[in-house]
């Protein structure tokens, strides 16, 4: 072997071997047919509270980008005049990606075994929703269609979100120290017992790489979020506004009521304003006996807060916290979706968190109406039921 060769082939160990003991992660680019001015790459983790940034030249379609991370983390990679984004899993390690300008998101990526992780539970994903056929249902929530066919949609749904539940746990279980299965985790604790997501929680506790993870921190954050707003518990004495503006805390309206219901919507839920509608049809036979409302939008658009009170007709306590899903209420409350109802007491104490419509009448009854109130209601209504039943039989022997 000539001089000239060995001494390509020591160049050739020396960089492999800088490549894999470099302490941190490099991403090699490769995107065609990119030519914009300038050339250049932006690597974000998108976060607010611990932002973490990198940027390289772009030539020729090809980029380096070197850095560290303390743990593993999701960024989103943007070329300078490409419309189009790529979410990717950054580790320390050597991460290699290769596409097309024009189709940014679909760019192939090697070398990440989290991305590896994704791209086989999003298959999995995909599988169960085309086999529960619930894509066909998506788009038609008001139509007749939904209205003939409740009770087969309902029972699609739940089957879809039992499969789905399944799946998640089984592939945490499966992938217990992987940073996907932590930000699953994280992005669905409140759908599995305290006891799921604190065994798995401690385990990555015990990792080094995700000691000061921002998912694992979020994690505890819902697990004690969870155990305030259980039954029992005494819901957060957060700042409102009151009839004339100025903000008092949230305790000096419950404490002068035997029921307070805390609503939270938004004008653009169509849910929360039928639900609006349902509130107006008992408040005032309620509020005489010691109950009250407060309503807490998570709506962007102020003016399409303020016109949803005058349209809808709310009389009582209402306020906002502007921001959508990233306001400030629905980590503070663990929304998950809207309307979400918590009635407390005149204390404080939680009588039901995220309580179901049918339920709330029920409840306020039971609280605010006196024995004889109730017996007289209950009988009314055991009446009217049975003459309904009785006028549904002499229909059918017409």
């Amino acid at each position: 072997m000539n001089r000239f060769l060995i001494f390509l082939l020591s160049l050739l160990v020396i960089s492999c071997n800088n490549r894999n003991n470099y302490d941190g992660f490099i991403i090699e680019g490769n995107i065609s047919g990119y030519n914009a001015l300038p050339s250049r790459v932006y690597l974000s983790n998108n976060s607010v509270e611990n932002p973490v940034n990198f940027e390289a030249e772009v030539k020729g379609g090809k980029f380096i980008i070197r850095g560290r991370l303390d743990t593993p983390d999701m960024f989103t990679l943007k070329l300078n005049g490409v419309r189009d984004s790529l979410n990717i899993f950054v580790e320390n390690t050597l991460i290699t990606i290769n596409g097309i300008a024009e189709d940014l998101p679909g760019a192939l990526i090697t070398g990440a075994a989290t991305n590896d992780l994704a791209s086989e539970y999003f298959e999995e994903m995909e599988g169960i929703s085309i086999t529960s056929k619930i894509g066909e249902y998506s788009d038609i929530p008001d139509s007749l269609e939904y209205l003939y066919n409740r009770e087969e949609i309902r029972s699609r749904v739940e089957d879809y979100k039992k499969r789905v539940h399944t799946a998640d746990s089984s592939f945490i279980e499966k992938h217990p120290k992987s940073f996907f299965s932590l930000r699953l985790l994280a992005n669905k604790a409140d759908e599995f017992s305290p006891a799921f997501v604190e065994g798995k929680a401690a385990i990555y506790r015990s990792l080094p790489a995700f000691r000061n993870n921002y998912y694992l921190s979020a994690i505890e954050h819902k697990l004690e979020t969870r155990h305030q707003l259980k039954e029992g518990g005494v819901i957060p004495d957060i700042k409102v506004s009151d009839s004339t503006g100025s903000k008092i805390n949230l305790s000096s309206i419950y404490s002068n009521n035997k029921i307070t219901m805390i609503y939270f919507w938004a004008g653009w839920c169509d849910a929360c304003r039928r639900y609006n509608g349902f509130i107006n049809s008992f408040y005032a036979s309620f509020k005489w006996r010691g109950f009250e409302v407060v309503g807490l939008s998570i709506d962007k658009n102020i003016e399409e807060y303020k016109s949803s009170i005058k349209a809808d007709g709310i009389r009582w306590i209402t306020d906002i916290e502007p921001g959508g899903w990233s306001s400030s209420y629905v980590s503070r409350f663990n929304i998950k979706e809207i309307p979400l109802t918590i009635l407390v007491d005149s204390t404080g104490k939680i009588i039901a968190y995220d309580v179901h419509r049918r339920d709330v009448k029920k409840i306020l009854r039971e609280r605010l109406l006196s024995p004889q109130e109730l017996n007289l209601l209950y009988s009314t209504q055991r009446r009217d039921s049975s003459a309904s039943v009785q006028d549904n039989i002499d229909s059918k022997t017409d």
